[in-house]
């Protein structure tokens, strides 16, 4: 384990997430106190679907973790819909936003996180909405009134 390097500085250690990465970073970092920053670009601000929108795309410990989706109807017909090849799944998500219960149940307890947060984002990002979904994610640590640094930039024209 990278922490228990010599050539390590315990009060150094940052995790980088990229797209769906980010929700395995910042799992890692809500769950391991020794994460002193985290770093999410054009990340989510909830546990998304798998692939094919049945499964969660996270576990922990062998149990898999709730995750924002609509139902499973809906998620066959946008499968059908796109022959299963799904490229862009901004229309989906768009529909899982509607339920906004759903949403902020599902949503990363991202003032857990014991470290600074940088957030990264494309204002035309066509694949997930990742500015809107960092905006979530600032407000949130702002509403539970994180303690510390967390900072969002998005790039106009900037894609996923």
């Amino acid at each position: 384990m990278v922490k228990n390097k010599p050539a390590v500085d315990l009060l150094k250690i940052a995790l980088i997430g990229t797209s769906k990465g980010t929700k395995y970073a910042s799992l890692y970092a809500l769950n391991y106190n020794y994460i002193n920053a985290f770093v999410s670009e054009v990340g989510l601000s909830f546990i998304w679907s798998s692939k094919r929108y049945i499964k969660s795309c996270c576990s922990y410990n062998g149990k898999s973790l709730s995750r924002a989706r609509r139902g499973l109807i809906e998620a066959i017909k946008f499968l059908k819909s796109t022959d299963g090849k799904v490229r862009i799944q901004l229309p989906y998500i768009l529909s899982v936003f509607k339920n906004t219960k759903r949403i902020e149940k599902r949503a990363t307890k991202i003032e857990n996180i014991k470290g600074s947060i940088l957030l990264i984002s494309g204002e035309d990002d066509r694949q997930w909405l990742s500015m809107m979904m960092s905006n979530q994610i600032k407000a949130r640590a702002e509403k539970h009134k994180f303690n510390y640094e967390i900072n969002h930039y998005s790039y106009e024209n900037a894609e996923h």
